[in-house]
């Protein structure tokens, strides 16, 4: 059975580039990275919102850190911050004194 057009006239849409093996191979490999592919250009772009993110993050808490160590350093150092810190933080008193809070 003989079909009523040939393999040119199919291929012919694609233009004198189109036919060139090696244009056709390269662009099914793109389209294939670009939609397909298990690292596609969603993913990457979830995943490299997912690490900005996270650096962020990073970046927060290092400076938590940093804060906590000179907190420790000072409380290592003067016994009157250890005692204004149990006040205030925890609401602690001496024996012989009323405590009154006061919230805003």
């Amino acid at each position: 059975m003989r079909l009523p057009f040939s393999a040119k006239q199919a291929w012919g849409f694609l233009g004198k580039w189109g036919r060139n093996r090696y244009v056709l191979t390269l662009t099914v490999f793109a389209v294939w990275m670009l939609f397909f592919d298990a690292y596609n250009v969603g993913t990457r772009r979830k995943i490299a919102a997912k690490i900005k993110r996270y650096e962020a993050d990073k970046a927060y808490y290092l400076a938590k850190i940093e804060e906590l160590k000179l907190q420790n350093d000072l409380l290592k150092r003067d016994g009157k911050a250890v005692e204004r810190l149990a006040r205030e933080k925890y609401l602690m008193k001496k024996d012989n004194e009323d405590l009154y809070i006061v919230r805003k």
